[in-house]
């Protein structure tokens, strides 16, 4: 039964976060992931800024607002994401970030507390889609109207063998998720 249970969710979060809903939000809120040393983007987050400057020049969101704070490069993944974006195309007045966080909990506690400081309540998020269910459900814990817009060119999408690892590790934060789930609301 919980081998059962276990296939149900893998394949939920594979089917669940392929999906798409755009709608006109206040900004794109693009999720952290690894930078490089020299300031660029690791694939992942370069897929993931890629697909937010699409939406962006589509005119779904006014602004980019990116989430990522120093990793093991020693680069700030939310700094890397707007010099990436700029670089681009995408003016400097529509691109914000924060340099807090670490982890997906707290890109969401961050973004949240920036974009409802500036009265903005909607975003679609931008992200591998393997996390993007989670993500939506960390946005809504958060207060945040969220619609999911994943970015399908990453290494994830395009590699077998790294699309299922990462979704079978997805099934594991889904239960750390969980467990937290009655902190989520007053911890940050």
């Amino acid at each position: 039964m919980l081998l059962l249970a276990w296939l149900a969710l893998f394949g939920w979060i594979a089917l669940s976060g392929q999906r798409t809903i755009l709608r006109k939000c206040d900004c794109i809120l693009v999720l952290g992931a690894r930078s490089l040393a020299d300031g660029t983007p690791g694939p992942s987050l370069q897929g993931r800024c890629d697909r937010a400057i699409e939406l962006w020049k589509a005119g779904w969101a006014p602004r980019i607002f990116f989430t990522g704070g120093k990793g093991e490069s020693g680069s700030i993944e939310g700094e890397v994401g707007v010099n990436y974006a700029r670089r681009a195309g995408v003016p400097s007045r529509a691109l914000f970030y924060e340099n807090q966080s670490h982890t997906t909990r707290e890109n969401f506690y961050w973004a949240a507390w920036h974009m409802q400081a500036r009265g903005w309540n909607s975003c679609l998020v931008v992200t591998d889609p393997f996390h993007e269910p989670r993500s939506l459900a960390l946005a809504a814990r958060h207060g945040l109207q969220a619609y999911p817009a994943p970015s399908l060119s990453g290494p994830v999408s395009r590699r077998w063998g790294s699309w299922i690892y990462y979704n079978l590790r997805e099934t594991l934060s889904w239960l750390k998720f969980w467990v937290e789930a009655p902190s989520l609301a007053g911890a940050r």
